[in-house]
């Protein structure tokens, strides 16, 4: 264990319960320890940072597909719409049978 974890140990206090001498070693002894850890602070913050920005492009490229493939769904939907009633208009002018009902 690292000798500012030991030493510090830092636990929830009420500051209102110490003395003026209590609260600063234990400011003191609370800076010490952020500061000993600044680089471990950075690392962790650094890998969040990137595995956000990783999850955001995912998720944008995820989206992208959804609306690229709906798109494209949508247009061979309307595509195959037009082609059936087209079909459709074709049979029943072959057959003679333009007034009759879908």
């Amino acid at each position: 264990m690292h000798p500012t974890c030991a030493r510090s140990a830092i636990r929830k206090v009420d500051m209102s319960s110490l003395s003026m001498r209590e609260s600063l070693i234990y400011s003191a002894a609370y800076s010490e320890a952020i500061a000993d850890h600044a680089a471990l602070f950075e690392q962790v913050i650094t890998a969040y940072a990137a595995a956000l920005a990783q999850a955001e492009a995912d998720a944008a490229r995820y989206y992208h597909q959804a609306y690229c493939d709906c798109v494209q769904r949508t247009s061979r939907q309307i595509v195959h719409a037009v082609d059936v009633g087209e079909r459709r208009e074709q049979w029943r002018s072959k057959y003679g049978l333009n007034g009759a009902v879908a």
